[in-house]
């Protein structure tokens, strides 16, 4: 199986080759056309069993490429397999209009600098490494999929016992994941699972015979006087059992859908208990996810009762003599900073409310925090505009950055902090109206964003590594879009009328969610800053009074979880623009 298959134009063969020089260095497969087609090979089915083969298609993006009838027909099989695009931009186009949509819709990867190449081409390792394992088992279902049905849909190539489990427990985890699951992808795991639930009838069946049998040459041999009234015994179970064998029949189609409706639900429900402790806000969406079939099992009902409409409060974390000023969750979930106006900041064990870690050395508030992706890092950002930078190894400070009085970094209070995807650098956003990259070995300023008229509020980075979204407050509003390895502007749009106070970007990097001081909710699109839902201020019949401090998306970005100033906490759906539940603190 090959990782990655590349559409390219001849003429720009060159920059192909390069690129095929640099996955190999890093023990990467690729499929081009130089290298994988046999001389007496039909030439477009070995293209099209590249793509199929392959986790990823890689569009190198120039004005050949644009207008080549190859490429296109090479593009348009990658989108009906629904296989995952990863655009390069190469040589810029005078006319992005004639760009395939597919293909806007997506975040580019820049290669259009030579002098810049091994930058973009680690940004590019880092988004073909996303969701590695969701993407290869893509690739593997697909490949049995298409084989299943170039053979006329032969049922010895259905799916069976455990790779029949595992592929069900990966459909119920596919909502809104790149790459999608094909309508075909998800019929053969269907069907598999009707012949795996007929191949039980048949056994339940065939055992209830062997027994009535068993039974019936018992009575022959206890009394072989009675054998006439045997046999007729035996004549009249055997219509019974016709009879049953006849209404199986009947009913077995809508017992198979109904039966293929209620696997999912009850794989999500599953999911949802899994996910209840570690998890809850996860298990919400999933439990309403299971809940979403015609007439769901009385399991998935439970669970929807027992996680979403009873969710208590798990635990209360004292201590706090201020406001509690920022929150973040590590990775694994396994526990939470806390950053306070009293100068505290702080971890907590999740599971059992342990403090791990406690210090107060500044005295100054913490306005902001940050946990690294890896985990291994946290950040606090302070009022006078330092930063300070621990390893959660064994909580020594490995940065104390900038600060008012060091005459470095920022001038104001530090309103928003970010690590970025590859663990390497903080972005730090202040009331000095300016945005700083931190590299945090040495600690240097890596570059300043300067673009905002006001405080810049909230800040986040794609999950590709490539742009910086940046919040302005109540004189700007604006939110700028930086290119991070050039901090250029790239675009900038207004979608609110007070300060922002929070965004959150898709894991898919696709969505943008945003709130403000007015109450309202918003949902974006990164590609250009258009609007998908504005989810308002109503959650059904409640009325939202306070603002929304805090939102953030759902792993599979179909629902947006925020908490308000008076202590409520929100689940919407995106897709349907509404309220899905409302939590309240009790505060």
């Amino acid at each position: 199986m090959n990782n990655h298959f590349i559409s390219y134009s001849r003429r720009n063969k060159a920059f192909a080759e390069k690129l095929v020089a640099a996955f190999k260095a890093h023990d990467r497969d690729v499929w081009i056309d130089w290298e994988d087609i046999p001389l007496t090979a039909d030439w477009l089915e070995e293209i099209h069993r590249g793509i199929e083969s392959a986790d990823d298609f890689i569009f190198i993006i120039t004005p050949d490429s644009i207008s080549s009838e190859v490429c296109t027909q090479e593009l348009a099989h990658a989108l009906a397999h629904n296989k995952r695009l990863v655009p390069l931009l190469y040589q810029e186009v005078q006319n992005y209009n004639e760009i395939h949509k597919s293909l806007s819709s997506h975040n580019w990867i820049m290669f259009n600098k030579e002098d810049e190449f091994e930058q973009s081409f680690t940004r590019l390792l880092q988004a073909l490494d996303t969701d590695l394992e969701y993407t290869r088992s893509h690739t593997q279902l697909l490949q049995r999929t298409l084989e299943w049905e170039k053979r006329t849909r032969n049922a010895s190539l259905l799916l069976r016992g455990q790779d029949l489990t595992e592929y069900e427990r990966w459909l119920g985890t596919s909502a809104n994941r790149v790459p999608h699951v094909t309508p075909l992808q998800t019929e053969y795991i269907f069907a598999s699972r009707r012949r795996a639930s007929r191949f039980q009838r048949i056994l339940v069946g065939t055992l209830l015979v062997g027994f009535i049998a068993s039974l019936l040459l018992t009575v022959v041999a206890i009394d072989s006087r009675n054998q006439a009234q045997s046999a007729r015994d035996f004549s009249q179970t055997q219509a019974a059992i016709a009879t049953i064998a006849q209404g199986e029949a009947e009913v077995s189609k809508d017992l198979a859908e109904a039966r293929a409706a209620d696997v999912h639900s009850l794989l999500l429900a599953d999911n949802a208990q899994q996910q209840a402790a570690a998890n809850p806000e996860l298990a919400i969406v999933l439990a309403l996810e299971a809940n979403s079939v015609a007439v769901p099992p009385a399991q998935s009902q439970l669970a929807l009762a027992e996680i979403a409409y009873e969710p208590g409060i798990k635990r209360v974390f004292p201590g706090f003599e201020g406001a509690v000023n920022g929150i973040a969750f590590s990775p694994d979930r396994a526990w939470a900073l806390a950053g306070c106006a009293d100068g505290s900041v702080s971890i907590w064990e999740l599971t059992n409310g342990t403090q791990l870690f406690y210090t107060n050395d500044l005295s100054l508030p913490v306005r902001s925090v940050a946990i690294s992706p890896n985990g291994r890092m946290i950040a606090a950002g302070y009022i006078d505009g330092s930063i300070t930078v621990w390893q959660t190894s064994d909580y020594s400070i490995i940065q104390q950055l900038g600060g008012i009085r060091t005459q470095a970094g920022h001038t104001g209070s530090i309103q928003a902090l970010a690590f970025t995807p590859d663990n390497q650098h903080l972005i730090s956003g202040s009331s000095d109206n300016q945005v700083i990259q931190w590299e945090l070995i040495r600690g240097d300023i890596v570059r300043r964003f300067n673009g905002h008229a006001d405080d810049v509020t909230t800040l986040a980075v794609s999950p590709d590594n490539t742009l910086l979204y940046t919040g302005g407050g109540a004189e700007d509003r604006r939110i700028i879009v930086w290119d991070l390895a050039t901090g250029r502007p790239v675009r900038q749009f207004v979608r609110h009328g007070k300060a922002l106070l929070s965004m959150a970007l898709s894991q898919n990097g696709q969505l943008g969610v945003s709130s403000s001081e007015e109450g309202d909710l918003i949902v974006w699109r990164t590609a250009d800053g258009s609007v998908v839902d504005p989810l308002g201020d109503t959650f059904g019949d409640y009325k939202i009074t306070a603002p929304i401090t805090s939102v953030s998306f759902t792993p599979d970005s179909l629902f947006v979880v925020s908490v308000s100033r008076d202590g409520k906490l929100f689940v919407w759906d995106v897709q349907q623009d509404a309220g899905v539940t409302v939590l309240n603190s009790g505060t």
